[in-house]
């Protein structure tokens, strides 16, 4: 009886950690050179088909540990399992970019009918690059 309690709780373990891994990966994120969009390579790691991803750009403020909320959008199409989509977004910077941007995958809506939401220690996150002018007069 033990053995058979311990073996369903063992399963039910493993399936709270895949349902907690990130469905997607990032695979690059760029500002363009004149900084006003910002380009977002995504590659659906998961075993279904995702119809929407919501990406979540911050910026983490160099004077203090805190992180500030600069965009956030929403990719709306079928990536089947294994295929990457890239993706560019508009982007205004108000004010000038003082730190490092890092760029998330805050939610994701599978086509039948699922959903996953990021946890707070979520690793589908990744630094935005900016293309620079040299690269850009190449």
């Amino acid at each position: 009886m033990r053995l058979l309690t311990l073996a369903i709780l063992g399963c039910c373990l493993g399936e709270v950690n895949v349902a907690a891994q990130c469905p997607g990966q990032l695979r690059q994120a760029l500002f363009n050179k004149e900084g006003n969009s910002v380009s977002i390579r995504y590659y659906n790691a998961s075993t279904r088909a995702t119809k929407e991803v919501q990406f979540v750009l911050s910026l983490q403020e160099l004077a203090s540990d805190r992180q500030m909320v600069r965009g956030s959008f929403m990719a709306k199409g079928i990536v089947r399992p294994g295929q990457e989509q890239t993706l560019v977004f508009p982007f205004s910077a108000d004010v000038a970019v003082k730190g490092s941007m890092e760029l998330e995958i805050k939610r994701v809506l599978f086509v039948d009918g699922g959903a996953w939401n990021a946890p707070r220690d979520t690793s589908c996150k990744m630094a935005v690059q900016e293309t620079t002018r040299s690269d850009a007069a190449r």
